[in-house]
């Protein structure tokens, strides 16, 4: 929650808080592994990462998301995750993070994954805003 509420204040977005409705279902579905976005209905917004990097965490993730904000400033095209996490009428988070057996998040990888999916509430990048 402080990695999102810092990386807000940056864009003055206001802080997050931790959205206990969503918290049972990221991790139900984190814990799957399957490396793709989740059917939300527009319930909610939802970023994913995932790493082969011993210790890699949500701290990552994020600074992950972040560092598209370079194309949100000049392109406006490839910064969906960015957006998400400092979208201003956002108002909670919940995260998911696991780690996933060999070549089941990447199908070549040999040590496994860390896998990680916040979802947001309400969602964000609402087109037109």
């Amino acid at each position: 929650l402080a990695t999102h509420n810092s990386a807000r204040e940056e864009y003055g977005a206001p802080p997050l808080v931790w959205d206990d409705n969503l918290a049972g279902s990221v991790q139900n579905y984190t814990d799957r592994c399957q490396f793709s976005h989740s059917n939300g209905g527009g319930a909610y917004g939802e970023n994913i990462a995932a790493s082969t990097e011993p210790g890699w965490s949500i701290q990552d993730a994020v600074d992950q998301w972040m560092a598209e904000s370079c194309a949100f400033l000049a392109t406006s095209q490839n910064s969906g995750h960015f957006t998400q996490v400092v979208w201003k009428g956002t108002r909670s988070v919940a995260c998911g993070i696991t780690s996933c057996p060999p070549h089941t998040v990447f199908l070549t990888d040999d040590g496994g994954a860390t896998y990680i999916v916040c979802r947001y509430s309400p969602p964000g990048n609402v087109q037109g805003q």
